[in-house]
């Protein structure tokens, strides 16, 4: 099961369309609204968990910030996130 964050503070959960073998790149890219999709590792979880499927051009394409999001990827406050944000297990990605 993931959570996609949106900027806006709302929060989903989502599953696996097939239920089994986790997301597609179709379901990855649906999820945070289109486009190429780049996972990325919030900086103090464990290793490989969670992670964090963003829009790869989200900062060109000056996507709304993602407040929740870029607390859970950085709570120093260095780094930002923007954009609609799915957050889940490396084992839920195909």
């Amino acid at each position: 099961m993931a959570t996609v964050i949106y900027p806006d503070g709302r929060s989903e959960e989502m599953k696996p369309k097939d239920g089994q073998n986790g997301f597609t790149l179709a379901e990855l890219s649906r999820a945070i609204g289109g486009g190429y999709i780049e996972l990325v590792h919030p900086r103090f979880a464990p290793q490989g968990q969670p992670i964090m499927i963003v829009d790869e051009d989200g900062h060109h394409k000056q996507l709304e910030y993602n407040r929740i999001a870029s607390m859970l990827y950085d709570p120093t406050g260095n780094h930002t996130i923007v954009g609609t944000v799915m957050l889940c297990s490396n084992l839920e990605v195909q």
